[in-house]
């Protein structure tokens, strides 16, 4: 399992929806997205999407002036296509969220990415 990045998750959008018209930014490993997106179309990886995250990558489509709708529907329905999975922002994941003994001292995208992994440890 793989919980992706903010700028993992603009480069899968882009390579599934998008045609790669570059979304997302140059702060990505390349090579190790590749992979991943290469072994999530074969089942071997999963890979989590937070929709809190898609929520920002969304907005700043917006801002582009980019239809989300359609976008949106196609993220969604890649669960059924590929070994993907979007984690809802739910009671669960908020309680580990903030009741956590999560450090402060990271950024709020690593914490929410360790709340992504502790959910399914």
């Amino acid at each position: 399992m793989h919980c992706l990045r903010i700028a993992e998750y603009e480069y899968f959008i882009d390579y599934h929806i998008n045609n790669l018209n570059k979304i997302y930014n140059d702060d990505i490993d390349e090579e190790l997205i590749k992979q991943l997106l290469s072994q999530s179309e074969t089942w071997e990886t999963e890979l989590v999407g937070v929709n809190y995250i898609l929520s920002i990558i969304l907005e700043r489509l917006l801002k582009k002036e980019v239809e989300l709708e359609s976008i949106l529907d196609q993220v969604y329905n890649l669960q059924e296509r590929i070994y993907f999975q979007i984690q809802e922002i739910d009671y669960s994941f908020i309680k580990k969220l903030y009741m956590g003994d999560l450090p402060l001292e990271k950024s709020y995208q690593d914490i929410i990415e360790e709340c992504q992994y502790s959910l399914y440890e």
